[in-house]
């Protein structure tokens, strides 16, 4: 379970142990939602600063790779000339 009470607290790992012994009444108390679920919604409210982030640490890392593809062109070209 990926719910917590309390800013900073730790998760409880035994989030439902013996869960399935109460009754159907008390099966809403419990989350049920795993920390995937939890994740991939918290992308999906949050795409934009994802898509943000992503074009942030891309886009550099592309015009990076693209110029020094260049260079390295360049710098055979000035080897063959010798």
């Amino acid at each position: 379970c990926c719910v917590t009470t309390k800013p900073n607290e730790v998760a409880n790992t035994l989030c439902g142990y013996k869960m399935l012994d109460e009754s159907k009444s008390d099966w809403n108390l419990i989350y049920v939602g795993g920390c995937t679920d939890a994740f991939f919604n918290w992308v999906m409210d949050n795409y934009l600063k994802m898509a943000i982030l992503f074009l942030v640490i891309f886009l550099p890392q592309f015009f990076g790779v693209i110029i020094s593809w260049l260079y390295i062109g360049r710098v055979k070209e000035f080897d063959d000339e010798r």
